[in-house]
């Protein structure tokens, strides 16, 4: 494979990540926005399906860490981790994009052009998270070892 092809291989996917993680997370402060202003409505009734959600996320964790070698605390506490961000994530979406739904004059008018550069940054701070972590802990243990 050439470098180009290989070169537009990556950008194509980043580009995907970028933009479903924008959109998810726009939705996700649509979402909070809806809660916080008390427009979200029944949201008793859709509560299962983001339960669901977090089972499966939990279940995919828990089988994909499995090809690790790491410790079962570590795979069960990755994985309960895990879980609880996609019933956080999974319930704001789910919101926001019943309120953009119910109310789009309400989110096209007034805030969906801030929440779309809120989701953008939240993207670069997540993928610079993910890809720099090590950083952060490996510097923590370092400090310790000095004292």
């Amino acid at each position: 494979m050439s470098p180009s092809r290989w070169f537009e291989g990556q950008l194509k996917q980043i580009a995907a990540l970028v933009l479903v993680s924008t959109v998810l997370l726009t939705a996700d402060f649509v979402g909070l926005l809806s809660l916080v202003t008390g427009n979200a409505v029944n949201v008793g009734i859709r509560f299962p399906v983001y339960v669901l959600v977090m089972a499966v996320a939990f279940v995919v964790t828990i089988v994909g860490l499995a090809r690790y070698d790491a410790d079962g605390r570590t795979v069960l506490s990755a994985a309960t981790g895990v879980a609880i961000l996609a019933l956080v994530v999974g319930m704001l979406a789910g919101e926001g994009i019943v309120y953009a739904y119910r109310a789009p004059e309400a989110v096209l008018n007034s805030i969906l052009f801030y929440f779309i550069a809120a989701g953008l940054i939240a993207t670069g701070l997540s993928f610079w998270t993910v890809n720099y972590w090590r950083d952060f802990t490996r510097a923590a243990t370092a400090d310790e070892a000095d004292v």
